[in-house]
């Protein structure tokens, strides 16, 4: 049964009250009729909170990560964040080109957005 069944029979009930003459039982309608509208605006709520936490936590199919630990898209040659994706599920673009900061030919790809680090093998992706 849902809320819209609920306000249906509340106003059944309603009209067999008005019949009736009875203000103490066109009272109670009135309360419950109250309620089910705050469980209404309640339901909504909790719906967009589940909504929220579902596009905080799923992955959608077109996002994957590489072998370098970059974030990337199907069909996209552009780089993103890891951290900023797990922290915040933000797409941020990482610099294409990395700096050589160990000396190493390590190359390092700093996000501009958090900061985060991915160190790669090679200079430029």
């Amino acid at each position: 049964m849902s809320i819209s069944d609920g306000i249906k029979i509340i106003d059944e009930t309603k009209k067999i009250a008005k019949d009736h003459h009875d203000k103490n039982l066109n009272e109670q309608i009135i309360n419950l009729q109250e309620y089910l509208i705050s469980l209404s605006e309640e339901n909504l709520e909790l719906q967009n909170q589940i909504n929220e936490l579902k596009s905080k936590v799923e992955i959608p199919e077109d996002i994957d990560i590489d072998n370098d630990g970059f974030i990337v898209k199907k069909g996209d040659d552009r780089k993103y964040c890891p951290g900023c994706w797990n922290k915040e599920r933000k797409l941020s673009l990482m610099p294409r080109k990395g700096i050589d900061r160990l000396g190493v030919h390590k190359y390092s790809h700093r996000c501009a957005a958090c900061g985060t680090i991915v160190d790669t093998e090679t200079e430029n992706y």
